[in-house]
C-alpha cells in the first residue's frame, strides 16, 4: 500500500525547471556560502539521478548554511517526489510568502500552484483531547505537540506516526499509540485519555496464565523426560515412547500456548489500524478510537 502511495506522489510532480539558488538572504561568509552552493549542486544531480532520498538531505544542509528562496523550493519539490507532502506544503508556503515579500511575481505564481495541486493529497491527524484536560506533554514522532493544536487537523507526512501522552493521571504508564497514515486527502483522529485505562496496563490475567501453562508444560517435559529415561533402562519400549510423547507435549503446549500468552500479557495499549476518513465534510462518520473506547460521529 505504501508502494501506491509513494508512486503516485511521484506521477503527481509537477516536471518544472529547477530554481536556481539565490542570493536574497544574507551572506553567510565565504566557505559557508560555496558549500552550501557545493551542496545545492550535488543536491540537484541527485534529484535527476533519481536519488531522491539523499538529494533531500544535501538541500537541506544547503538550506541550512544559507537559506535561500530557490534552494527552499527545490527542497519542497524534493520533499514532494519523496511522498513527505507534509514537509512539501508547508516549505511551498514559506517560499509563497518569501516570494511575495521579494517582488518576485512568476515565482510566486509557480509556488501557488503547487500548493494548489498538493492541498487534495494532504494528510492530517486529530489529537482530540477533551476540555479541561490535565496534559503534561503531547507529542508526535517526538515532536512536542502546543496545546492550541489539540483538536485540530494537523497536516503531516503520510508514514507511520508514533503519538505519546504524558499526564499526572498516567501513573507512570504514558498513553502510546502508533497510528499508519497512507491515504491521502484522509484525516485520522486519535483521542487521548485523561487517565489510566484498561489497556494501558499490562495484562496481568494473560501473564498469569502464560506463567502456569509453561510450568505445566515444563513439569510434564520433565516427567516425560524421566519416564523416557527409565523405559529405555528397564528396555520398555512403550514406556519409553509414552515418555518422549510426554515430554513432546510438555515443550509444544508451554511454548505454543505459554509463551504467546505470556508474551501478549506484557505488551500494552496496542492503538494500530486507526480508520482513515474522507477530508472533506461528508455525512460519512468520524471514527474516534481511545485506549478504552471507540465511538462514531455525524456532522449534519
Amino acid at each position: 500500500m505504501r508502494t501506491c502511495v509513494l508512486a503516485l506522489a511521484l506521477g503527481l510532480t509537477l516536471a518544472l525547471p529547477a530554481w536556481a539558488d539565490d542570493t536574497t538572504q544574507p551572506a553567510a561568509g565565504e566557505e559557508a556560502n560555496a558549500q552550501a552552493d557545493a551542496l545545492f549542486k550535488e543536491g540537484r544531480e541527485l534529484v535527476q539521478a533519481g536519488q531522491i532520498g539523499a538529494a533531500c538531505k544535501k538541500l537541506t544542509e544547503s538550506y541550512r548554511l544559507r537559506p535561500g528562496i530557490g534552494v527552499l523550493f527545490n527542497l519542497a519539490d524534493c520533499n514532494e517526489r519523496l511522498g513527505k507532502t507534509g514537509s512539501a506544503y508547508q516549505q511551498y508556503k514559506e517560499v509563497l510568502e518569501k516570494t511575495r515579500e521579494a517582488g518576485q511575481a512568476e515565482r510566486e505564481k509557480v509556488a501557488n500552484e503547487r500548493i494548489a495541486a498538493l492541498e487534495p493529497r494532504l494528510v492530517r491527524l486529530q489529537l482530540t483531547v477533551p476540555p479541561g484536560a490535565k496534559i503534561d506533554k503531547l507529542t508526535l514522532d517526538g515532536v512536542l505537540v502546543p496545546p492550541d493544536r489539540y483538536n485540530q487537523p494537523m497536516i503531516v507526512d503520510p508514514g507511520e506516526l508514533l503519538v505519546r501522552a504524558e499526564g499526572p493521571n498516567d501513573k507512570g504508564e504514558p498513553f502510546e499509540a502508533t497510528v499508519l497514515l497512507e491515504q491521502e486527502g484522509s484525516t485520522a483522529t486519535i483521542a487521548i485519555p485523561v487517565g489510566e485505562g484498561p489497556k494501558m496496563k499490562r495484562k496481568v490475567g494473560y501473564i498469569v496464565a502464560g506463567s502456569i501453562v509453561m510450568g505445566v508444560g515444563a513439569l510434564a517435559a520433565a516427567a516425560g523426560a524421566v519416564g523416557a529415561a527409565k523405559g529405555q533402562d528397564e528396555g520398555n519400549d512403550q514406556l519409553r515412547a509414552g515418555g518422549i510423547g510426554l515430554a513432546i507435549g510438555g515443550l509444544a503446549v508451554g511454548a505454543g500456548v505459554g509463551v504467546p500468552l505470556f508474551v501478549i500479557g506484557l505488551k500494552k495499549r496496542p492503538v494500530e489500524n486507526v480508520a482513515l476518513l474522507p477530508q472533506e465534510p461528508s455525512v460519512l462518520p468520524e471514527l474516534a478510537i481511545g485506549p478504552t473506547s471507540a465511538d462514531l460521529r455525524w456532522q449534519f
